[in-house]
């Protein structure tokens, strides 16, 4: 008897089913009562997932004669949604209390789809300042190559709590294709 391990890495790549043949063979030092063969097929393991990282950390400093007054971004609570071109909403792509939201797209029927910004909370906006807040969003798909970011510029200190649609994501099968608007 014998045993041994086969490990499978994982690339991604799209090349449809592979297969493999495991034999035992007789040798000078042993024998053999019966032939043995196994095939196995290993299946195309495709990453569906797009992993998405929002952040808007900083902060803006401003002076009114001796005092400086600084507004810290991550005070303002912004979720990160994902809707259908029709408008219907599909899900929270981040919606914690904190600075960086973090989320996924997976699983989605092919179409396209809109990354939205939700100015929840703009404890901010009392001041009049106008400075901007970017939001930057950080998008990969692993083993695909899917990957890059975007900086929505449209919010600021001052800006009021509503919906800011900040890019397309076309769904293709497991490809995507994001476009910042």
């Amino acid at each position: 008897s014998a045993s041994t391990n086969i490990e499978l890495n994982y690339t991604g790549d799209v090349e449809g089913s592979e297969s493999f043949t495991l034999e035992a063979m007789a040798d000078g030092n042993f024998n053999l009562s019966s032939a043995y063969s196994v095939t196995v097929t290993i299946e195309d393991k495709i990453n569906d997932v797009l992993d998405l990282s929002t952040n808007w950390s900083g902060e803006y400093s401003a002076s009114s004669g001796s005092a400086v007054v600084t507004l810290d971004f991550c005070k303002i609570d912004i979720d990160v949604l994902l809707f259908t071109s029709a408008g219907t909403f599909m899900g929270y792509l981040g919606a914690g209390a904190t600075c960086t939201e973090e989320g996924s797209l997976s699983g989605l029927p092919d179409g396209d789809y809109f990354i939205v910004l939700d100015l929840f909370e703009n404890p901010h906006q009392i001041y009049g300042a106008t400075e901007i807040v970017p939001v930057t969003v950080t998008y990969n798909q692993d083993y695909i190559g899917t990957s890059g970011s975007f900086t929505y510029t449209g919010i600021n200190l001052s800006s009021i709590e509503d919906y800011y649609a900040a890019a397309t994501v076309s769904v293709s099968g497991y490809n995507y294709t994001v476009t910042a608007l």
